[in-house]
């Protein structure tokens, strides 16, 4: 199934590494294994902002970092221990808005799921993985319904096991779903 997935994946996402509107940057990591999986952070409790709340691997880019990607993969090290060489490039998703207004290129690459990943416990309090096959399953359980600048938005939000999935990290989850055709 892995091998199927990434090909059909590759041929619908954008190839861009960069994106003019964008100062920020996620990884959706999938892994490499018989039943692929998609990685999820927690958000350390003691943070000001967003603390405990479902996330992937992410940040703004620095003055130093050459393009979103590089932002992208020195932000997953960072934050999960998994470096460069473990990461392949699959592609891009559209870009998106957080509700604070940053806007962010999500990007999707995959990783072999043997690699031990730890969370960096000054950002992440958490790492866990939701294997694909349980989205087609119907983990979608709510709409979430709200306006921001004027306009009215309905996204998706997600229970696996304690965790609810919400809000932007929900949205870019949808966004690659859709890709896989549900």
């Amino acid at each position: 199934m892995s091998e199927e997935l990434f090909a059909q994946l590759k041929l619908q996402l954008d190839s861009q590494k960069d994106h003019p509107d964008a100062v920020a940057a996620v990884l959706v990591l999938i892994s490499r294994s018989e039943s692929p999986s998609i990685l999820y952070g927690r958000r350390a409790l003691h943070l000001r902002t967003h603390p405990g709340e479902i996330c992937f691997p992410g940040g703004k880019k620095e003055e130093f970092d050459e393009s979103l990607w590089a932002t992208a993969l020195r932000e997953t090290q960072e934050e999960i221990g998994l470096p460069a060489t473990e990461i392949e490039y699959i592609g891009s998703l559209q870009p998106a808005a957080t509700r604070s207004g940053t806007h962010v290129i999500p990007f999707v690459a995959s990783f072999n799921a043997d690699y031990p990943v730890d969370p960096f416990l000054e950002e992440l309090d958490l790492l866990f993985n939701i294997p694909i096959i349980e989205f087609r399953n119907g983990l979608k359980i709510d709409d979430d319904h709200f306006e921001h600048n004027g306009l009215s938005y309905c996204l998706p939000v997600y229970q696996y096991n304690q965790h609810r999935i919400w809000g932007f990290t929900a949205m870019i989850t949808q966004q690659l779903l859709r890709h896989l055709k549900f």
